[in-house]
């Protein structure tokens, strides 16, 4: 598990954070964009998944 942890932490982490940073930076436009579709998300959700309760339920013995 320790040369999982060290693989991680030493290899990928720092490869990954190049490539999100250096080659492929996101304007700060688009982020606040997805960060406002995901604060929405739990708005349109709860009462998609109440409706499907709903429906679920009515069917149920």
């Amino acid at each position: 598990m320790h040369h999982v942890d060290h693989l991680v932490t030493t290899r990928l982490l720092p490869h990954e954070y190049a490539e999100e940073h250096q080659l492929h930076p996101a304007p700060n436009t688009q982020t606040d964009d997805l960060r406002a579709c995901l604060d929405g998300l739990p708005s349109v959700l709860r009462p998609h998944f109440s409706q499907e309760e709903e429906s679920y339920f009515s069917l149920a013995p």
